[in-house]
């Protein structure tokens, strides 16, 4: 752990100790229970809907849907109401990924008696929300283009210590950290397979930010740099597509991969794609096999 994550670490603690003993003593034990639900409309031909679908803690695996089949799952928040599940969709040759579920945003859109449910249909025109109106029509759904507004419900009661909770520890961060700020680091995507048939191509993105697709050509390279978030749960993920392989995981989080990184100011994880798998290295030009294409 660096010294930056060490000043903040202990008072991160305190702010939530106490915010736990609140929520201990004020909530009825249990968070909202959620249920999504995402139904195919697409036809079969060439091939049937495709989905992955994870939290930045569950990864719920790969589904095939045919039309009329749905795929579901159910959850409880997390205390601070910042549960947020995202899907990949593949059909034809069309993919696409967003939030299918976010307290602060899709959660004002499904059914307002508990179970809490979103219902979303995947057509060939785009993508659909409902709260699950039996009578609702068409045109009744909601696209993904969803507004920002925070909703409220038994979580209320519980926003004001968390405020509390973490302005302690920002004050507490900045009056302690040299400057103010996090660490920095960077992550470095660079291909080492043919381009025959095709380039790599590869999508990463984390809970709040997507990199967008991009090809990269033997030799070439995709890097991006950040600051790690105060809590310390900043994650990046890439999907890799090359000849007819693919592959998704983590290319850096904050207690996994950046143990592997490079230590010394800027902190960077370098990531070597190559036709037999995945390779990390910290700098040093040793190289370290994490994942196979399979």
């Amino acid at each position: 752990m660096s010294p930056a994550m060490n000043r903040l670490f202990l008072p991160l603690l305190i702010s939530l100790a106490f915010y736990s003993a609140y929520v201990v003593s004020n909530a009825d034990g249990a968070t909202d229970r959620y249920i999504v639900s995402v139904v195919s409309a697409v036809p079969n031909n060439p091939k049937p809907l495709r989905i992955h679908c994870q939290s930045g803690d569950d990864d719920l695996g790969y589904h095939d849907l045919k039309t009329g089949e749905d795929f579901h799952w159910s959850f409880r928040l997390n205390f601070f109401s910042t549960t947020r599940f995202f899907c990949h969709f593949w059909w034809g040759s069309k993919d696409k990924s967003f939030d299918v579920f976010y307290y602060y945003t899709v959660a004002d859109k499904c059914q307002k008696q508990g179970p809490f449910t979103c219902y979303w249909i995947v057509r060939p025109e785009g993508f659909y929300l409902s709260n699950g109106n039996a009578t609702c029509k068409d045109q009744n759904f909601k696209t993904t283009i969803i507004s920002r507004q925070p909703v409220f419900r038994s979580m209320n009661r519980l926003f004001l210590p968390l405020l509390i909770s973490l302005a302690f520890h920002s004050a507490y961060a900045v009056s302690n950290a040299d400057d103010g700020v996090t660490d920095q680091y960077t992550v470095s995507v660079a291909s080492a397979v043919p381009n025959n048939p095709k380039p790599l191509r590869i999508h990463c993105q984390s809970v709040d930010h997507d990199l967008g697709y991009q090809i990269l050509n033997t030799g070439e390279d995709f890097h991006w740099s950040f600051r790690l978030n105060v809590s310390y749960t900043t994650r990046y993920y890439c999907y890799f597509w090359w000849d007819s392989k693919d592959k998704r995981f983590d290319v850096f989080d904050s207690y996994t991969v950046v143990d592997k990184s490079q230590k010394q100011t800027p902190f960077a994880s370098y990531w070597s794609v190559r036709p037999e798998g995945f390779y990390l290295s910290n700098g040093n030009a040793t190289w370290d096999k994490e994942y196979d294409w399979a």
